[in-house]
């Protein structure tokens, strides 16, 4: 059990992400949430859910678990991909002179940094203030100076601790991949990183005092006539138009030699200036006359890959897809669906038939109308049962993810099918923008063992709910079935989800993950080997921490406390009201008797009886606690589902008060 791991890029969801209990005695048995779980497959970011994570928390790996105590696998970093510009993404460049009329060395850090780079754009951290930080020329040096970072114990600028400030940590994950352990994706989310030189002007700003005004002294083993940070970013103090962080090329991918893979194109999206979106979509695809036939299974039903690899454009923030096999041609008149139109080539906008797969000519793609959905849950036919287990083509929580090939396994894929498309992104600049997106999957020569995913399900429901502004750890057991092998792990909690661990039978620290957002996904090399009888020596223990309406100071916390005006009428498991929320917030109460139950005095009328308990739920409103697992089952293990997919549950223990 002495495996070394590595980090890929942050996969969501397994979307999101992976994975999101009602109350006893509200009819919902193990039976139906399976059932739920296999209809579900939940986004797990947000409104602009990359840039608030700038106030998402990063925590230090010696932080205290209350759990088994263990090392925590260190990252790797992602082979490079090839630059090439994917289409006119310019915004306009920080103001002319700047370097010029500077008060100090923040001004300059203001313009060629927080402007250039986007983070202070309306739809991210201007105008919308993502997570509430304001990074606007106005605003940002009192929003990050001194400032608590949410969910973290690191203030986002620490005076004279570079290395103690979340915000340079987010900026130094994006610019030296594997370099720090964050949660979630680097800064600036979705687009092109820091230069060296532009984070070494960061991190001598920060060691200098991050003072407002006056100029940064060169840090050690650099050189500076004057000020460095003007120096470093204006080259001596003039403007040379250098090109910001939205008008660098983005990282586009090339489509392997037909003999070695298969490159899926997402149909484009259209981003208004200074806006995001979460979409659904649906395509159809038929390979079978493309996948040599040495990779194609005797039944012509799947083909074999080994390695993804995604790349999205800049603003992208994640991209999931999912086979839905309950879906035939024959439902693609659906109206659920809508029009069926051409993306991109001759044919941009004209009505098609997704069947006809050269219809749109080579340029274009047949899609179904876009809709709004979080994880495509609703979208399309109401059999459509989205599998929160499925592999689809490819899963990415950030712009670039790959999956590379470990030797001898291989997945299997349909060779035809529908294939829905979770994708959300933001735009940053002043103009419209198209989103795009790639997906390579690369053929498996070496087939010596079937990858699996599998979905273990953590307690969120009867003893094991979390009560109205109450904290608590939840944790489950699972054994692993003997002579499996764990290939990668990752996690999936919604909003009020964080502190995802996993420790292995000898009660070291296998995983953890601090994030909802951004869920980390660990490899492991050589894979974790589970052969001994004793179930004891083959059980996974696995914890998150819940909060549901407690504040920092133990105050109640409304943005964090299940309310249920709040949840959609779509969610299958709408729980009722148990608490009051505000008034006499805390004091249990029924729905029947109205709101003035929670009322301070009589006829206050400042009482609301809408307070529940966290329990699952398909959408962000309620709550997941899962584990994904990639694994090698043994030949003892039943196929039971599409691509080898399978739901467990784990085994509750009791739940853990928290501070």
């Amino acid at each position: 059990m002495n495996a070394s791991a590595r980090f890929l890029t942050p996969v969501r969801g397994m979307t999101r992400r992976v994975f999101r209990c009602r109350p006893a005695g509200h009819g919902r048995g193990p039976l139906a949430r399976a059932a739920a779980l296999l209809l579900v497959w939940t986004s797990v970011a947000g409104c602009l859910q990359a840039p608030s994570e700038l106030a998402a928390g990063m925590q230090s790996s010696e932080a205290a678990s209350d759990g088994p105590s263990g090392t925590f696998p260190s990252k790797f970093r992602p082979a490079p991909m090839s630059l090439r510009p994917m289409a006119d993404d310019s915004a306009d460049a920080a103001s002319p002179g700047v370097c010029d009329d500077a008060e100090g060395a923040f001004d300059v850090l203001q313009a060629r940094v927080f402007d250039q780079h986007g983070c202070s754009a309306r739809a991210c951290h201007g105008e919308t203030m993502a997570a509430g930080l304001c990074l606007s020329q106005h605003c940002a040096y009192g929003a990050i100076v001194g400032a608590d970072a949410k969910f973290s114990d690191l203030p986002l600028v620490s005076p004279g601790a570079p290395d103690q400030s979340f915000l340079y940590q987010k900026l130094r994950a994006g610019t030296e991949p594997g370099s720090v352990r964050i949660s979630g994706s680097p800064m600036p989310a979705g687009l092109p990183p820091l230069s060296p030189d532009e984070l070494s002007a960061v991190a001598a700003w920060i060691l200098a005092g991050a003072s407002r005004t006056g100029p940064v002294a060169a840090p050690p083993g650099r050189r500076a006539s004057g000020d460095y940070v003007a120096e470093t970013l204006c080259r001596g103090g003039e403007d040379p138009g250098v090109p910001s962080g939205l008008d660098r090329p983005v990282l586009e991918l090339d489509a392997p030699a037909p003999e070695e893979g298969y490159q899926f194109r997402m149909p484009s999206q259209p981003l208004a200036a200074g806006s995001e979106a979460e979409l659904c979509f649906a395509t159809y695809y038929d390979l079978s006359e493309v996948v040599p036939e040495e990779f194609v299974s005797a039944d012509g039903e799947y083909f074999f890959v080994d390695s993804t690899v995604i790349q999205l454009s800049s603003g992208g923030h994640h991209l999931s897809t999912f086979n839905v096999p309950a879906v035939t041609t024959a439902d693609l008149s659906d109206p659920t669906f809508g029009e069926w139109t051409c993306n991109g080539g001759d044919r941009d906008g004209g009505a098609c038939d997704p069947t006809d797969i050269h219809g749109c000519g080579e340029a274009g793609l047949c899609m179904s109308a876009p809709g709004p959905y979080l994880g495509c849950i609703g979208y399309g036919p109401a059999h459509s049962n989205v599998n929160p287990a499925s592999f689809g083509v490819g899963t990415a929580l950030s712009p670039s993810e790959r999956v590379p090939r470990i030797e001898g396994v291989y997945r299997e894929v349909p060779i035809r099918g529908v294939l829905y498309w979770n994708f959300h992104a933001f735009n940053l600049a002043e103009e419209d923008r198209l989103a795009r997106g790639r997906i390579n999957v690369t053929y498996a020569k070496d087939r010596e063992e079937l990858e699996a995913r599998v979905i273990v399900n953590g307690a969120l429901d009867g003893p094991h709910s979390v009560p109205p502004f109450s904290r608590q750890r939840l944790c489950n057991d699972w054994v692993v079935p003997q002579g499996a092998k764990i290939l990668r792990l990752t996690s999936h909690t919604h909003q009020r989800g964080s502190n995802f661990r996993i420790w292995d039978p000898a009660g070291e620290m296998i995983y953890e993950s601090f994030d909802y957002e951004t869920p980390a996904y660990v490899a492991y090399e050589p894979a974790m080997t589970f052969d001994a009888a004793d179930p004891a020596a083959r059980t996974l223990r696995f914890c998150a921490d819940f909060n549901n309406g407690v504040g920092p100071d133990g105050s109640p916390d409304l943005d964090t406390l299940v309310q249920v005006s709040r949840i959609p009428d779509y969610e299958l498991f709408k729980p009722f009201a148990e608490a009051c929320s505000t008034g006499a917030w805390g004091v249990p109460c029924l729905p029947l008797f109205g709101d003035a139950q929670c009322d301070t005095a009589p006829g206050a009328g400042d009482g609301k009886c809408d307070a529940a308990s966290i329990h699952f739920g398909q959408t962000s409103g309620l709550e997941m606690f899962m584990m994904a697992v990639d694994i090698v089952m043994p030949p003892t293990v039943e196929r039971t589902g599409t691509l080898f997919d399978s739901t467990f549950w784990g085994t509750p223990l009791p739940n853990m008060e928290l501070p």
